[in-house]
């Protein structure tokens, strides 16, 4: 068995965090899911492609499992399309401080 552990393509809060840096600013302008922005889009489509082809070649049994981050699921998409998989979301799969906590901020 191989285990391929891929990070989501950019979403707009890295967007963000370069443009403001990770100070208060991006705390008042991220969102607690983002989205990917057009060049995790892009990445995300690479993605598809490239290992895409490459796992289609090596014959081998895949399985796509993600987060329920909407960034996560965006970035496979496209690499479910070029295998003609399904995504199987777990919730419980998610880094370390994956959700953004909006409690007690004004």
């Amino acid at each position: 068995m191989h285990l391929l552990l891929i990070r989501h393509g950019q979403s707009q809060n890295n967007v963000i965090e370069a443009a403001h840096g990770a100070g208060d600013e991006f705390d008042r302008c991220r969102s607690i899911d983002p989205p990917l922005s057009k060049l995790g889009e892009r990445q995300a489509k690479l993605l598809g492609q490239h290992l895409g082809a490459q796992l289609r070649r090596s014959k081998r049994r895949v399985r796509l499992l993600c987060s329920s981050m909407t960034r996560a699921v965006q970035t496979l998409m496209p690499l479910a399309k070029t295998l003609g998989s399904n995504i199987t979301v777990r919730p419980e799969l998610h880094e370390v401080k994956g959700f953004y906590d909006t409690a007690g901020r004004e």
